[in-house]
Order: structure tokens, then sequence, then C-alpha cells
């Protein structure tokens, strides 16, 4: 297993200055998860930022909202939205918390990738770091 962090949020603290991290343990390494993840933003043009993409979520502060045509692209493309926190469904506007935006993001990967799995850990050894969703947090 592979252990990550992902830092959701203004990781800089340039801006906002709010973030979250989330650990994670993958059953692959982090170039194929980076490659499955660019691969699902190429092929459903939704990115979670750092990536160019007719749809860019979270990208400014307060901008966690999810629409209905987007939801629906990824659920296409094979996102399990069960780790969502408010429940979102296909066909309906959604809003990503912080840990939805980690989730999302290795949801995307798994589209890509055979046999990868994740699963979130508390106590993580030695970890590798993916930032993204500044915009997910609102005052």
């Amino acid at each position: 297993m592979h252990t990550y962090r992902i830092i959701v949020g203004d990781d800089g603290g340039d801006g906002h200055n709010m973030k979250d991290d989330f650990v994670f343990q993958t059953t692959h390494k982090e170039e194929v998860v980076l490659k499955g993840y660019r691969e699902a933003v190429r092929i459903s043009g939704v990115s979670l930022g750092g990536v160019k993409a007719k749809h860019v979520l979270c990208e400014d502060f307060d901008d966690n909202k999810v629409s209905s045509e987007v939801i629906d692209i990824l659920t296409e493309l094979g996102v399990d939205w069960s780790f969502s926190e408010y429940g979102i469904e296909p066909g309906k506007t959604g809003h990503l918390t912080p840990q939805d935006v980690a989730f999302l993001f290795l949801e995307m990967a798994k589209t890509q990738i055979e046999g990868f799995e994740y699963v979130q850990v508390d106590d993580p050894p030695t970890i590798n770091n993916f930032n993204m969703g500044y915009g997910c947090y609102s005052l």
C-alpha cells in the first residue's frame, strides 16, 4: 500500500488560509494515481484544479457547488458518490465538502485505473501530498 496526504484548500496560506488534510492508503503509486486522475479529467472535462478543463470545481473561495450536469458527467465516467457527506445524487445539484473533494480526486482516478482501491487512514506512516479544492470553503 502507498500512503498519501491530500491537502484540500489553501496550502500556501496566501489566500483564505483554510485547509484540511486527508490521508489515504492506495494500491497504486503516485505517478499512476496522477495519470489516472488526469485521464479522467481529459475524458470528462471536469477538474478539481491544477489541470485545465471545461468544468473546474472549487477553484475560487466559497465555490463548492456542483451542477447537476457535472454530477451526471462524473457519474457516467464511473464515480461512486457514496462518499458524499451531503448525499450527492445524479440529476441534482450538490455541494462538496473538503473531505468530498479528497474522495472525488481518488474516485476520478479509480475510473481509469484497473484494480485501484483506497482507504482513508487516521494514523499515517510516511506520506506523499496532493493539493486541491481551494474554493470549497466559506466563512
